[in-house]
């Protein structure tokens, strides 16, 4: 399969254009000129995830986080990362990224994180651009009150996470449940205007501290739990166009803290 025709078919579902500004997302490292037999779909672009490209021979990594962000300005191969690069250039593996504008389309992140749910319809949390009618995270309508035992049978159950952290402090039930793949705390007060319960990842203590003050419950089920969903959610995408290619799911979250 040609690199470009992969490109094409991922960006007329997420187009680059709904990127936000601050992001990095498309090519990292790229255009080796060379048909994509294999892939790798991952979250994050580690020293792990390409020694495991290396081995198996991968011509394309697919990441959901970009291997850069602001100015890069030099490559020093005694580095983490540019050793990471070096190996990289070395075996000709293509690095594409598909981050907010996976985030932000009307398929992406929140439509998946809404299906694994078990709901079809949301309304969108935050919206970015009212044209294009995209933004982050969403509003789910439970159709009925719940109370905190079966929120978190839900969330546990349907997105398949082991450990959270809950912030509740009444008694109360939920009927609106708001939810944001990532590092979804700068829309608390979105949360708190729109629901009952928020569900995202990366919470910090003054978060904590805003939602109280804001009367809303917080479900903070970590960053890569949030957004795991993503790496077979594209390989399905491509798959469906073709059979033979090969892909891998590496599914590692090598940045999770161990519970003592």
């Amino acid at each position: 399969m040609n690199l470009n025709y992969i490109i094409n078919l991922l960006e007329e579902l997420f187009p680059k254009e709904y990127s936000d500004n601050w992001d990095n997302s498309g090519g990292q490292i790229f255009n080796f000129n060379k048909d994509i037999y294999k892939i790798v779909v991952a979250l994050d672009v580690t020293d792990e995830l390409i020694n495991f490209a290396v081995e198996n021979e991968a011509d394309l990594i697919i990441s959901h986080h970009p291997m850069f962000f602001g100015d890069f300005k030099k490559i020093d191969i005694k580095t983490y990362k540019g050793k990471i690069i070096k190996n990289i250039i070395d075996n000709e593996i293509n690095i594409y990224s598909i981050h907010t504008n996976f985030d932000m389309a009307t398929q992406g992140m929140t439509k998946l994180l809404t299906k694994k749910l078990g709901y079809d319809y949301f309304d969108i949390l935050k919206t970015n651009d009212t044209d294009k009618n995209i933004g982050y995270g969403g509003v789910i309508d439970l159709g009925k009150n719940f109370e905190i035992k079966d929120i978190l049978k839900l969330i546990k159950g349907k997105l398949e996470v082991k450990n959270l952290k809950l912030l509740s402090n009444t008694e109360k039930k939920y009927r609106k449940l708001s939810i944001c793949g990532g590092s979804g705390a700068e829309f608390l007060r979105d949360a708190a205007k729109t629901s009952d319960i928020y569900v995202t990842g990366d919470i910090k203590y003054h978060d904590y501290q805003l939602a109280y003050e804001l009367g809303l419950d917080v479900i903070d089920i970590g960053h890569y739990d949030s957004e795991k969903f993503f790496m077979n959610y594209i390989s399905d995408i491509i798959k469906s166009k073709s059979e033979k290619i090969h892909i891998d799911i590496f599914d590692r979250n090598i940045f999770e803290s161990i519970i003592i």
